[in-house]
C-alpha cells in the first residue's frame, strides 16, 4: 500500500488533472500516467464479507462482538423520489410508511410487534428515512442471542424488498399521517428551498423533487400507482443489504442468500437514471423571503463536476479528498478568525465542497453566511473576496501543517479505538460504498494512508488542487424574514460586485501565529489528603482544597476520558436583577478565551488536541464537562484549570458578540414555535426572571463585568466542587494531573448556602388558547402534570416504563387509528431540585380542527391506563427494551458517569438495584403512577391555534 501510495504522489500530473476537469489532458505520457493512477485500487477492509447474488442483490456482512449480543439490519434501496414523475410526487415516501404496515410475513403492525417485544423501539432502534436518492430501512440494537431472531430480521428485509402488502385501508390511514408530517415539517427553511428549486435548476429533474411530496398527490393517488412505483423500483439490483453485529458472518451470508436469492429481476426493467444539473455562464441569483425566518442568511456555491463513481476507489480520488479536506478545514479556520473580528461581516460562516444543494450529480464549492440586515452586501463582499483569495494564492505552510495535524489527530483517535467502535460505524461505511461508490478501507489501511498523506502533501500541491480561475456557474442564494426593513441586492448589482472583486487587487492572507502556550506560569501542586475505594472500581480522592475526585478507570473505549464537574449554588444564590447576564453568563466565561489565549488563539491550539469543556451554570447548580485522549488528557485539565482561575477578559470581543446577538435574536418571534415555548416557560414557571428567553431589547442590559464577577466568584469556591472522570485512566499520571492541575486551584471560603430562589414549576392548574398567524396552520398542544415524589430508584424506573407505554399507546390511537398527528411525544422526569417533584409532558401537534377531537383521546388513554393498567404485553415490551438499554449501558462510559454523579456524589442509587427492580414491576405499579398522573396534579394546558396569515 505505502509504495503504491508513494508512486502515485510522484504523478502531480494527475492531481491537476483531476483538480480543474476529469478529463485530463495533455501528451500521451501524461495521460499514461492517469491511466496507471486509476487502475491502482483501494483494497476493501477484508473484515466485511462482500458479495452480490445473480439477480443483482449486494450484501455486506460484518462481525463485530464490541456490544454483545447486538446487531443491525439494514436494506438500502437505490431508489429516492428523484425518480417519481409528477404525478407521483411523494410516493416513495408514503412508500416507505407502508412497509410498517402488512407484509408478506407480517400481517397488520406485526414487524413492530415482534421487534418491541424483542426490546427494538419504533422509532428509535426500527426506523427508515426516505432521501432524494435513496431509502434506507434500519433495524438497529437488535439483540440476537435468541434462537430465530436472525432469520426473522432477514425475513423483515425480504418483505421490504418485495412483499409489502399495500392494501387499501391501510394506505388510506398512512394519508392523514403524512399529511401531519408534512405539517410539522412545513417550516421557514423548507419553503425557502422550494421557492428557489426552479430557479437554481431550470428544466433540471432536480427543480421539484424533495421527498414529502404533493399533498394533492398524497391525498389523492389510485392505489394501483403506489403498487406499480412499488414493483418498478424496489427490485435486487437496486438493493443492498447490511448485517453487522455479534453474528456468525457465514451462517448469515449462507442464510440471505437462501432468503435473496428468489427475488425477481425483470428482464425488461427500467433504468436506474442519474439525472445531471445543467451548467450556467453566467451567475443565477435567487432570493426568498419568509414570514417566519429569523435572520438573513447567503449561500455562495460554484458548481463544478463530481469525480466519477468508476474511479473511487483508486489512491486519486483519497488524495483529492485529502486535499479537500484540508481546504475545508482551513477556510472554515479563516472564517471563524474574521467572525471575530471587531466589527464583523457576518454572525458566522462556513464553507465545504459537497454535492451542489439537492443533487450527488454534482458538487460545488460552497459558503454560507449569516448576516445582519444592515450588513447584506458587506457580508457577500467579504465572502466572495475570501473565496477569490483562496483560488487565487492558496493556503500558507502553517496553515497546511495546521489542518494536517488536526486530521492526523482525528484519524489517531479513530485508530485507537478501532476495537471499540458501535455496530453503526461499520453499517455507515457499507452503505456510503453501496450508494455513492465510496472506498470501504480498513481501519489500519486508513490510518496507514492518511499518516503518509499527512506526510508527504506538499503546499504545492494542496494550492494546485484549489487555485482556479473559472468564473462560471455560480449561484447565489439570498433568505430572510419578509420585512420592508431591507433589500436585497439585484442580480444585476450581485454580478457587478462578484466581477469587481475578480478583477481588484487582493492581497494573500497574512496569518497571524501565536506561540503563547496554554499555560506559561509555574503551578504549585496540591496533593492528596484522603483515598478511598468504592463500588464498581470507582476510587474517591479528597484534594488538600477541598475538592473531591471521583474515578472509575474502564476499558469500553481505548482513547476516551471522560469528566463532569457539579457544585451546588449558580443562580439561585444571586439577585433576580442580573438575569439577562445569567440568560449568557456560559457564553461571557469563554467569549474574551483563557489565560493568554484570545478566542481565536485558543480554537486554533484546540483544533489540534483531542480535549475541550464546556461550562454550565445554571439555576441550582454549575459544572464543566468536558472530554479528551489519552495523550491529552493533561491539556483538559488546564482547561478546567484556566476556566476555575483565569478567565480572559476582551471588552471587544464582548461587543462583537452583542452586535452578533441582536443580529441573531432581532427576528426570533417571527418563527410560531418561539412564542409557544415562551408561553410554556413563562407559565410554567409563574413569570419568574430566570425562566425568560434573552430578547433583543434585553441585550443591552447585559452586564459583561458583573457576569466575570459573579463567575469568578463562583468558580474560585472549588472546595464544593465534585469531579467525576471515567475512561482510560492511568491512574499513578492520574494522581499526579489532578494534584498540578485541581488541587492547586486557590480556593476562597464560601459564605454562601444553597437556597430555594423560588425557580420551581408553579403551583395550581392552568389553560390557556392562544391563535397565532402562521403560513402553514397547525396547532401545537402542550399538557403538564407535576406534584413532589421522593427521588427513588422505584419511582424513577416506574415512572420511565410509563412514559414509554403511553408512548405506544398514543401512537396507535393518536396516530394510527385516529390519524390525527405525526407523533405524541410523552416526557417524563424525577428531579432533586428544588425539591423531590416528578413532572409528565404530553406534546403534539395537528390540524387546528383536530384539536378538539385528540385531547379527548389523550385523556381518555391516560384515565384507562389509571383504571386498569397497561395491557401485560406493552408492559413486558418495555422492560424487555429497559433492560437491553440497561445492559448496553454497562460498557458505556457517559452512562457510568452519571451513576458516579448520582450515587456516589448526591446519594441516590439508580444503578445497583436497576434489572432487579426492572423484572420486577407489575401492571399494578404501574396503573397506581398512572393514577398520580392522572389525578392532574398542577395540570397545564397551553394550546398554541394555527391560523392562516393574513396580508395586510
Amino acid at each position: 500500500m505505502k509504495k503504491i501510495l508513494v508512486s502515485i504522489l510522484c504523478l502531480m500530473g494527475v492531481f491537476n488533472a483531476f483538480a480543474s476537469d476529469n478529463e485530463p489532458s495533455g501528451g500521451s505520457e501524461e495521460n499514461a500516467a492517469v491511466a496507471q493512477a486509476l487502475s491502482m485500487t483501494l483494497p476493501m477492509d477484508t473484515s466485511v464479507k462482500y458479495g452480490k447474488l445473480p439477480n443483482g442483490l449486494t450484501y455486506y456482512i460484518r462481525k463485530n462482538d464490541f456490544v454483545p449480543s447486538r446487531a443491525e439490519f439494514y436494506i438500502v434501496q437505490n431508489v429516492g423520489s428523484i425518480l417519481e414523475e409528477p404525478t407521483q410526487r411523494g410516493l416513495a415516501h408514503f412508500l416507505e410508511h407502508m412497509a410498517f404496515h402488512g407484509t408478506r410475513n407480517f400481517s397488520d403492525k406485526g414487524i413492530i410487534d415482534y421487534l418491541e417485544k424483542l426490546g427494538v423501539r419504533f422509532g428509535a432502534d426500527l426506523n427508515a428515512y426516505t432521501g432524494i436518492d435513496e431509502t434506507v430501512y434500519m433495524l438497529s440494537e437488535v439483540p440476537v442471542t435468541r434462537s430465530g431472531v436472525i432469520d426473522s430480521c432477514l425475513m423483515i428485509l425480504r418483505d421490504w424488498s418485495d412483499g409489502i402488502l399495500l392494501e387499501d385501508e391501510d394506505i388510506d390511514k398512512e394519508r392523514r399521517v403524512i399529511e401531519e408530517e408534512w405539517r410539522t415539517r412545513d417550516n421557514a427553511s423548507m419553503r425557502m428551498l422550494e421557492k428557489v428549486q426552479k430557479p437554481i435548476y431550470g428544466d433540471d429533474k432536480y427543480s421539484d423533487c424533495m421527498p414529502i411530496g404533493s399533498m394533492d398527490v398524497v391525498r389523492n393517488f389510485e392505489y394501483e400507482a403506489l403498487r406499480s412505483y412499488y414493483r418498478k423500483w424496489y427490485r435486487p439490483d437496486l438493493q443492498g443489504i447490511v448485517v453487522v453485529g455479534d453474528i456468525d458472518p457465514d451462517y448469515v451470508e449462507a442464510k440471505l442468500i437462501e432468503t435473496f436469492s428468489s427475488a425477481k429481476l425483470s428482464e425488461d426493467r427500467a433504468e436506474r437514471v442519474w439525472y445531471p444539473v445543467s451548467d450556467n455562464k453566467e451567475p443565477i441569483v435567487v432570493y426568498a423571503k419568509d414570514k417566519e425566518t429569523s435572520y438573513v442568511t447567503l449561500a455562495f456555491f460554484q458548481k463544478h463536476e463530481n469525480f466519477p463513481d468508476q474511479y473511487k476507489n483508486t489512491v486519486v480520488y483519497l488524495k483529492l479528498n485529502y486535499l479537500n479536506e484540508l481546504a475545508d478545514r482551513i477556510m472554515n479556520q479563516r472564517f471563524q478568525e474574521i467572525a471575530q473580528e471587531e466589527q464583523p461581516p457576518f454572525v458566522a460562516a462556513g464553507y465545504s465542497d459537497d454535492d451542489f444543494l439537492l443533487s450527488k450529480t454534482k458538487q460545488s464549492y460552497t459558503i454560507q453566511a449569516v448576516c445582519s440586515e444592515t450588513a447584506i452586501e458587506t457580508c457577500l463582499k467579504r465572502v466572495i473576496q475570501e473565496y477569490e483569495i483562496m483560488r487565487r494564492y492558496g493556503f500558507t505552510q502553517s496553515e497546511l501543517d495546521w489542518a494536517s495535524e488536526t486530521i492526523l489527530n482525528e484519524m489517531q483517535n479513530a485508530y485507537n479505538e478501532r476495537n471499540r467502535r458501535q455496530n453503526y460505524a461499520y453499517v455507515s461505511e457499507c452503505i456510503m460504498n453501496f450508494k455513492d461508490s465510496e472506498p470501504l478501507l480498513s481501519i489500519e489501511d486508513e490510518y496507514e494512508l492518511t499518516k503518509l498523506l499527512a506526510s508527504s502533501t506538499t503546499l504545492g500541491e494542496l494550492n494546485s488542487y484549489v487555485i482556479n480561475d473559472n468564473d462560471e456557474n455560480k449561484v447565489v442564494w439570498f433568505m430572510g424574514p419578509e420585512t420592508d426593513n431591507y433589500e436585497f441586492p439585484s442580480a444585476d448589482r450581485v454580478t457587478f460586485l462578484m466581477d469587481s472583486i475578480g478583477s481588484a487587487n487582493l492581497s494573500s492572507y497574512e496569518e497571524t501565529v501565536s506561540n503563547t502556550p496554554l499555560i506559561s506560569d509555574y503551578i504549585f501542586s496540591g496533593s492528596v489528603v484522603e483515598k478511598n475505594a468504592l463500588d464498581d472500581g470507582v476510587t474517591k480522592y479528597v484534594l488538600s482544597n477541598g475538592v473531591k475526585v471521583f474515578a472509575k478507570p474502564t476499558n469500553f473505549k481505548n482513547d476516551q476520558i471522560l469528566m463532569e464537574a457539579e457544585g451546588e449554588g449558580a443562580m439561585a444564590l444571586e439577585d433576580v436583577k442580573d438575569a439577562a447576564t445569567f440568560q449568557v453568563i456560559s457564553d461571557i466565561a469563554t467569549l474574551g478565551g483563557l489565560g493568554d489565549l484570545d478566542e481565536t488563539q485558543l480554537n486554533k491550539y484546540l483544533a489540534t488536541k483531542q480535549a475541550g469543556i464546556q461550562l454550565s451554570f445554571d439555576v441550582y447548580t454549575k459544572g464543566i464537562s468536558g472530554e479528551s485522549s489519552v495523550k491529552d488528557f493533561e491539556t483538559l485539565l488546564q482547561l478546567v484549570y484556566l476556566q476555575l482561575t483565569d478567565i480572559r477578559e476582551d471588552e471587544k470581543a464582548f461587543l462583537t458578540y452583542k452586535n452578533k446577538m441582536v443580529d441573531l435574536l432581532r427576528n426570533y418571534e417571527n418563527q410560531p414555535v418561539t412564542t409557544f415555548l415562551d408561553s410554556i416557560k413563562s407559565i410554567e414557571y409563574g413569570n419568574h426572571p430566570f425562566a425568560t428567553r434573552i430578547t433583543t431589547a434585553e441585550i443591552d442590559s447585559v452586564d459583561y463585568h458583573r457576569g466575570l464577577e459573579i463567575l469568578r466568584q463562583h468558580l474560585s469556591s472549588v472546595s464544593d466542587f465534585s469531579f467525576v472522570f471515567t475512561g482510560n485512566i492511568d491512574s499513578t499520571d492520574f494522581e499526579n494531573l489532578i494534584c498540578k492541575y485541581l488541587a492547586s486551584i486557590p480556593s476562597v471560603e464560601d459564605s454562601c448556602v444553597w437556597q430555594n430562589c423560588g425557580y420551581m414549576l408553579a403551583p395550581g392548574d392552568y389553560y390557556t388558547r392562544y391563535d397565532r398567524e402562521m403560513e402553514t396552520p397547525k396547532s401545537s398542544i402542550y399538557i403538564s402534570m407535576h406534584d413532589a415524589m421522593p427521588y427513588t430508584l422505584k419511582n424513577e424506573v416506574t415512572l420511565d416504563a410509563l412514559t414509554q407505554i403511553l408512548d405506544i399507546v398514543y401512537f396507535e390511537s393518536v396516530r394510527e387509528r385516529a390519524g390525527g398527528t405525526y407523533g405524541v411525544n410523552v416526557v417524563s422526569d424525577l428531579d432533586r431540585l428544588p425539591y423531590d417533584f416528578f413532572n409528565t409532558v404530553i406534546v403534539f401537534e395537528c390540524e387546528p380542527y383536530k384539536v378538539d377531537t385528540l385531547l379527548p383521546i389523550i385523556s381518555g388513554e391516560l384515565e384507562d391506563m389509571a383504571l386498569k393498567g397497561p395491557s401485560l404485553t406493552n408492559l413486558n415490551k418495555v422492560k424487555e427494551y429497559m433492560l437491553k438499554v440497561y445492559n448496553d449501558n454497562q460498557q458505556k462510559n457517559e452512562y457510568w458517569q452519571k451513576v458516579i454523579m448520582m450515587r456516589d456524589v448526591w446519594g441516590i442509587d439508580l444503578h445497583s438495584n436497576y434489572e432487579e427492580t426492572v423484572k420486577n414491576l407489575t401492571v399494578e405499579d404501574i396503573r397506581q403512577m398512572a393514577a398520580l398522573i392522572n389525578s392532574h396534579p398542577n395540570y397545564k394546558e397551553i394550546i398554541q391555534m394555527g391560523v392562516q396569515k393574513t396580508d395586510k
